[in-house]
Order: structure tokens, then sequence, then C-alpha cells
């Protein structure tokens, strides 16, 4: 990929916790990212921090961009926005849609899937007691896919409520800084 972008840069690609058996010899980073859809297949928080704060340098960042957990209590085939799933529990949301969240029509076997909600409380949680500070926290009005019913796409490509009124209901998106503070605890 680095070739194609034409990009000074190694990209990785590994399951979170065999992560540093991959990067055994990699040193630490000046920024460590999390993007979209991440932490839903996670059941617990703790290790995805430990290893961030690993493998961040001192004073390094992390950025963090994500659907809101609020959201995610919404049934996404509701128009009424009826609550579907539990925002505090710790046990895994089974799912049993047909397609896949990135192809919705993709026609595949029917199989379930199992993700968690993971409140704002333990996401903070996770980067604080691995010895990060949190530099800012933003909530946002839009969502970089179609989360909800009654939504359209703007000029920023960026999916936003129709209606005016809904946009100011719930956050749909969260994005965190947060710095490693020298010495990992």
């Amino acid at each position: 990929m680095s070739q194609e972008l034409h990009l000074d840069a190694t990209f990785l690609r590994s399951d979170l916790y065999t992560l540093p058996n991959v990067l055994q010899a990699a040193g630490e980073f000046d920024i460590v990212y999390t993007s979209y859809g991440v932490i839903g297949w996670l059941p617990d928080l703790q290790p995805w921090g430990q290893i961030i704060a690993h493998y961040l340098k001192p004073g390094g960042f992390f950025y963090f961009a994500e659907g809101h957990p609020f959201m995610w209590v919404f049934d996404e085939k509701s128009p009424d926005f009826k609550l579907g799933y539990p925002y505090f529990s710790r046990e895994p949301i089974r799912d049993e849609s047909s397609g896949t969240y990135a192809e919705k029509d993709a026609h595949l076997q029917h199989t379930a899937t199992y993700g968690w909600n993971h409140p704002l409380s333990e996401i903070f949680e996770a980067l604080l007691s691995a010895g990060l500070r949190i530099d800012f926290f933003h909530e946002h009005q839009f969502c970089a896919w179609e989360c909800l019913p009654d939504m359209e796409e703007g000029e920023d490509r960026l999916m936003r409520f129709k209606d005016l009124k809904k946009r100011e209901l719930i956050p749909l998106m969260f994005s965190l800084k947060a710095t490693r503070k020298g010495e990992v605890p």
C-alpha cells in the first residue's frame, strides 16, 4: 500500500491481541490511530488501552474516531428511534442480519455476529488507566456512514439526519486525542 500511495510508511494488519508478537522489534510510534468500528469487536478495552500506550513514544499521541456509544443503543432498523440495545451491558450483542456492515445487500449465508457497546466511561478508563492524558474529546452530529434511518450525505461526504430537528437529538460520532505522559503504568 505504501508504494501505491507513494508514502514512506509501513502498513501492518494484525489482530489487536497478537499485535505485540507482530511488532516485537518495532519500537514506539509518534501516532497511534483507531478508526471507526474497531472497539465494537473487542470484549475488553483494557488490553486495547495498554497496547496503545505501550507503542506510543512519550509525548506521542493517540487519535480515535468512532460511532458514539449512545447512538448504538437505537435499533438501526427502526425509523422511530426505538431503543434496541443496552448502553451499560457487558454482554455481547448478537446480530443476525443479512449482508455485512460494509455492504448491506451482500448475499451471504446466514451468519451471526457479536459486538459490544462500550460506554464512554469504559473508553476513557481504558485510556487513562494505561497512562494516557485526554487532550480533547468532541461529539459530532454527523457520521461517516448511514448509521440510522432518514439520513443524507452532505457535500463533505458525511451523513446527517435530513430533519434538522433530529440533528440535535443524539450524538452520532465522537473523536478524541490522548497523549502519552511519560512512563506507562
